[in-house]
């Protein structure tokens, strides 16, 4: 039985979860029968070690008192504390002749979880009526098409991707699971902490190992399509394996070698000869791109969704998003070569410009400032860096005025003006988390401060409480109260000792009474077994009713599946691949060429390509540290709130029982989980300091290498078109074959899934009646309980009534025991109101010392300076974010007013297009019983209108203006440049629309409705 997390099985143990949360675990216990077997056995080794150590009462002296009688010369009884000692000792020698004959490592617990296709074990088909548990050394095998995946031990997975083949191995000293890949690929989960996982492949020459991680290996072939992007080189080498790493670390090695760490976001190349390769992710999501939701390997598009945006990571395929990057980059860099903006003049103007306003606007905010007529909040723009305050524009002119002299000394660097002022952002970022930090130190001195005035205001209050309390009528001052009390208390006292008496007998009978309870209490232990295994067999003999109802087979149908596979299979030998055959040899011709024209090309893209990732890299860090930050945070809040919980739950018990309280031991737990809670709040803030000033720096080396790398790729556009020319007639044939092999695959399936409910069907009703025969007899045990507990409960009847009498005769005693609290609560309220006046007056001496040190702190002391430096540093901060926006307002004016040179790249652009939309086509499957339009033609329109559309959102030289003047990028610039959510659901209602325009109402609804599951088998062109 698989759990969502450890923190949640602990959180049930220590009785942490809600009533909802623990119904859930509970029956998934009881659902799951592996959990049910291993409690039952706990149940009867717990029986059998209460019986070991209880004993019915037997008095050994008259065994003494009989061998005497027999030989008065010597005593054989055996005292009890001697006996006691022999049983520990015989069970010691037991428990570790036990432990050294479970010395072994023990095989995991493995399981075929979910099968795909065709899927074989040990080179047979999968049957439906054989057992998904695992043995040993045994061989699972997937063909074209098919997936399976594996669980291991209840907590570990490993999705076998299609026509791989995995085996499982004997466990090994140190390591428990232990998997060979022989071909193809798999993604593995491994999450139990504290069992170590090896995964063999190369024929058992490589091994990476590790305890918890997840990651992806493909070997053979396939590595090299799946080879990362940023690998310099990779196309020239034949790699063995590919290695990545998603969470966790594992430790790869080759033979007997101590092996290299690969960490979270690393990937590993592997060679035959030489040494292998590791490097850091880049931008690409390969997992997204890889696996769907539910952890299966993708191998088609799910292309009619209303919801999102088909194209995005989570939908669509490793393959096709490669191919649809690889012409929008390619496109990219011919737009960037005929689309020539000068940097230089562009900055030159935005000087002067700049320069004229901060003359005029300057003067006139510092002019308001001295009449203290600064402008109100409606006269600001809305939102937004241009929203300058005239303090903030007054003060952080003289920066502004020295960053652009910086940028006209430095223009021939820049290509536009907005990359100048893309170089304030790392500024921009760092001064807006010190304005965040100094203002949080400023907020809390402004707490202290208040708090400081609350406590002088307590002293004053507690003064005039002192005097009230001594009004009170429970003031003594004298004590004659007090010795008028003390005399009424020893009367009662007296009455309550005689009730002692009558207690006294009632704890003989009580005595009396709890042998037959502890009785009557096993009786019901062990009726609980019995209950459970009549609900268990009847569950079972309901099971295999419901599985006979539900058998799909019929005569009729399996001969009819067998017919259609021979004849499927014909037309595919004899038809479909020789034609392929001959279009891949005259695509390989072509490709040999475009390889050389590549090689040309790659030594000036490495360079950038290696800043690039690093850029990107430091971003995801830089959000990952302020992810931990916050969810630090988030945990600090919590520990600190569990403690105040405990602490308000202890001050609400009585006084004497504070101390022996179970709750001071939770409390002392708390606060240890809230002091480590506290170390990593610290230690993350720090990591996200560091994190964003290596960005800045990175971001600075990267614009500088992106020209030397564009005058590079000309030479490739020109050959990739020659390649796409027979790619296109490769597909076409693929696209037949892939046809013709799923209609194959189908027609096995369902001859296959025929043969099994046949299988089943006998099976099932053999099943049946054993499992009516065990109900039986279970239910025959449980009666038998219930008939022995009823008559202990007769025999307890009289002792409980007995118990009743004497708990009436108690019930004077108590009415005296109620007399002598309230007489002690009046003694008490006189004594506490004088510890009250006590106590108040040592509360206000330690608030005045603490009113005392307070005044001497920094945050008191230094409260005008923080002030000063918060100021100082917003107005900075605004200053950058005012002449960053400027520039980019005034980037995006030069932006427009060159769109008339962009006549050579449309043409580009449309050729681009034509094989982008050729390229979707073929991962676009149709959908079973859903038509685009009424008639053919019209649906063959409907779907190259909805496959450009998918093109133009995926990459467009043009981005979307909104009325709001928001600016929608195409995907491929989101994906590129880590836009946030709002940029990914512009492009989905896009795309909603885009179906919308094309599909009429009726027909848009029903693709609302499909799902990935409606797709014919996918053809690939």
């Amino acid at each position: 039985m698989t759990w969502k997390s450890d923190s949640e099985i602990r959180e049930y143990v220590r009785g942490g979860l809600d009533r909802k949360g623990t119904d859930r675990i509970e029956r998934r216990a009881l659902a799951d029968r592996g959990t049910q077997a291993r409690l039952d056995a706990l149940r009867h080794q717990a029986i059998a070690l209460r019986q070991a150590f209880t004993f019915p009462p037997f008095d050994m002296s008259r065994i003494q008192v009989g061998v005497r009688a027999r030989s008065p010369y010597r005593a054989m009884g055996i005292p009890p504390a001697a006996a006691l000692w022999l049983q520990i000792a015989g069970m010691a020698a037991l428990l570790f002749l036990l432990h050294r004959t479970g010395a072994y490592v023990a095989p995991p617990d493995v399981m075929l979880e979910r099968s795909e296709g065709r899927v074989l074990l040990d080179s047979r088909p999968l049957s439906v009526s054989r057992s998904k548990r695992l043995v040993m050394n045994q061989e699972v095998q997937t063909s074209p098409g098919a997936q399976a995946t594996l669980q291991l031990d209840f907590a570990n997975r490993v999705v076998i991707a299609p026509d791989s083949t995995l085996v499982v191995l004997e466990p090994r000293e140190g390591v428990r699971q232990v998997v060979a890949l022989a071909k193809g690929e798999i993604w593995a989960r491994f999450a139990a902490a504290g069992q170590k996982f090896a995964v063999t492949f190369g024929r058992g020459q490589y091994e990476i190992s590790g305890t918890t991680a997840e990651f992806d290996l493909v070997t053979g072939d396939r590595a090299l399509a799946m080879l990362p992007l940023n690998l310099a080189g990779g196309a020239d080498a034949a790699p063995l394996a590919v290695l990545r790493v998603f969470r966790g670390s594992v430790n790869a090695r080759q033979g007997y070698s101590q092996g290299q760490a690969v960490n979270r976001d690393q990937w590993m190349v592997f060679y035959g000869k030489a040494s292998p390769v590791v490097g850091e992710q880049g931008n690409e999501n390969f997992k997204l791109l890889r696996l769907d939701q539910t952890e299966r390997f993708k191998d088609d598009l799910h292309w009619l969704t209303t919801e999102i945006y088909p194209l995005r990571a989570e939908n669509s395929t490793l393959e096709l998003e490669r191919r649809l990057h690889k012409l929008a980059q390619a496109l990219l860099e011919y737009r960037e070569r005929y689309v020539v903006r000068i940097g230089r003049d562009e900055i030159y103007a935005f000087e002067r410009e700049f320069e004229a306003e901060l003359s005029k606007n300057v003067p006139e905010a510092q002019k308001r400032i001295d009449e203290n007529k600064t402008l109100p909040d409606d006269q600001l723009p809305p939102k937004g860096p241009l929203r300058i305050s005239d303090h903030d524009l007054v003060a952080s002119a003289p920066l502004m005025r020295e960053i652009v002299a910086r940028w006209v000394s430095r223009a021939d660097s820049f290509a536009t003006l907005g990359s100048a002022a893309k170089t304030l952002l790392g500024r921009a970022q760092i001064l807006e988390t010190e304005v965040n930090l100094r203002e949080q130190e400023l907020t809390k001195a402004i707490a202290l401060k208040n708090d400081l005035d609350k406590l002088i205001k307590r002293i004053g209050e507690d003064n005039a409480e002192i005097e009230k309390l001594k009004a009170d009528p429970y003031f003594d001052l004298d004590g004659s109260k007090r010795k008028a009390l003390d005399l009424l208390l020893e009367d009662q006292r007296k009455i309550e000792k005689a009730a002692g008496e009558a207690r006294s007998k009632l704890e003989l009978v009580r005595f009396k009474l709890n042998g037959f309870e502890s009785k009557i209490d096993d009786g019901k232990r062990a009726r609980v077994p019995l209950a459970a295994a009549v609900t268990d067999k009847q569950k079972t003999v309901d099971e295999i009713s419901a599985r006979q109802k539900a058998n799909p087979y019929t005569a009729e149908k399996l001969a009819q599946a067998k017919e259609l596979v021979e004849g499927l299979i014909i037309a595919l030998e004899k038809k479909v691949i020789p034609a392929l055959e001959t279009a891949e040899a005259q695509l390989k011709l072509a490709k040999a060429r475009l390889t050389e024209a590549k090689k040309k090309a790659e030594g000036a893209k490495a360079e950038f390509d290696q800043l690039e990732k690093q850029d990107q890299d430091l971003r995801v860090a830089a959000a990952d540290r302020k992810s931990e930050a916050e969810q630090a945070d988030a945990e600090l809040k919590k520990a600190e709130k569990t403690v105040e919980e405990i602490q308000k739950k202890i001050d609400a018990l009585p006084e004497k029982d504070r101390a022996k309280s179970p709750l001071q031991e939770d409390l002392k737990k708390a606060k240890v989980v809230e002091e480590k809670a506290r170390g990593a709040k610290n230690k993350a803030d720090e990591s996200l300091n560091l994190a964003e000033l290596s960005l800045t720096n990175a971001e600075k080396a990267l614009g500088e290498a992106w020209q030397k790398q564009k005058d590079c790729n000309a030479e490739v556009v020109t050959t990739e078109g020659k390649v796409a020319e027979w790619e296109a007639k490769v597909s076409e044939g693929k696209q037949e074959l892939a046809s013709q092999k799923a209609s194959v695959a189908d027609a096995e399936a369902a001859q296959k899934a025929q043969e099994d409910a046949k299988a089943e069907l006998e099976v099932l009703a053999v099943q049946w009646g054993e499992a009516a025969d065990v109900l039986s007899k279970a239910q025959f045990a449980l009666e038998d309980q219930d008939i022995a507990l009823k008559k202990l409960e007769d025999d307890a009847t009289p002792l409980r009534d007995e118990l009743a009498g004497l708990l009436a005769a108690v019930d004077a005693g108590d009415k005296a025991k109620d007399e002598i609290k309230r007489l002690d609560t009046e003694k008490q309220k006189s004594v506490a109101l004088d510890q009250e006046i006590a106590k108040r007056g040592a509360a206000r001496d330690l608030i005045q010392a603490s009113v005392d040190e307070m005044k001497t702190r920094p945050l008191i002391v230094n409260y005008g300076k923080l002030q000063a430096d918060f100021e100082k540093v917003h107005a900075e901060h605004a200053g950058i974010e005012y002449l960053r926006a400027r520039a980019l307002d005034e980037d995006n004016r030069e932006h427009q007013e060159q769109l008339a040179a962009l006549d050579r790249y449309n043409e580009a652009a449309v050729k681009a297009q034509v094989q982008a939309v050729a390229l979707l086509d073929g991962f676009c499957a149709p959908y079973r019983g859903f038509n685009l339009a009424a008639s053919e033609a019209d649906a063959l329109v409907a779907k190259s209108k909805l496959m450009e559309a998918l093109w133009n959102l995926y990459y467009s030289g043009e981005p979307v203006i909104l009325p709001d003047g928001r600016v929608q990028q195409c995907y491929y610039v989101v994906a590129e440049a880590g836009s946030n959510a709002d940029a990914l659901r512009d492009l989905d209602q896009r795309w909603a629309v885009a179906l919308a325009t094309v599909l009429d109402r009726e027909r848009y609804e029903a693709a609302g409705k499909l799902s990935a599951a409606d797709l014919a088998p996918p053809q690939r062109k």
